[in-house]
């Protein structure tokens, strides 16, 4: 079983300064990227915490989007999951996942047949040891490596 964690939804600058002193190692260009979203569109990002401490951190949209039938849908995309790496391999990543999918799953006010997400190459099997499969590469993003982006539908 996993330690008590809880979710605090991200909502200034300030938090993502937060987030950026706590590993100086991430990627600096990802962050300023996630803070002008958060600031000029209509994400929802969240930090992982326990006992005090910063896990990780994810970032959702909804969105609206033509998939494999040109049939658009309601869909929730993930735009990044980031487990400090001292936590990685413990399970957190997979519960973002699976408590996402729940709060998904079960909203009231929407129906949403798929999850998309962004991986690095280098996190692709995460997602598909999670149910994800590829949908289409992207064009090379403003960081150094490339996204892939994944989908999963929902039960």
């Amino acid at each position: 079983m996993l330690d008590n964690y809880y979710y605090r939804q991200i909502t200034n600058e300030n938090d993502f300064k937060q987030i950026q002193s706590r590993d100086r190692t991430l990627n600096k260009k990802l962050t300023n990227n996630l803070i002008t979203k958060l600031l000029n569109e209509d994400i929802e990002c969240y930090m992982m915490i326990s006992d005090y401490t910063i896990l990780g951190f994810f970032a959702i949209k909804e969105e609206h989007m033509e998939l494999f039938t040109k049939k658009t849908y309601n869909l929730i995309k993930i735009l990044c999951i980031h487990i400090f790496k001292e936590y990685r391999l413990r399970g957190y990543g997979t519960e973002i996942l699976n408590d996402i999918q729940w709060s998904v799953k079960n909203n009231n006010n929407k129906s949403y047949e798929y999850i998309l997400a962004n991986s690095f190459v280098k996190t692709a099997m995460f997602f598909l040891n999670n149910g994800f499969d590829f949908y289409k590469n992207n064009k090379k993003l403003d960081v150094e490596e490339h996204m892939i982006l994944m989908y999963k539908k929902l039960d």
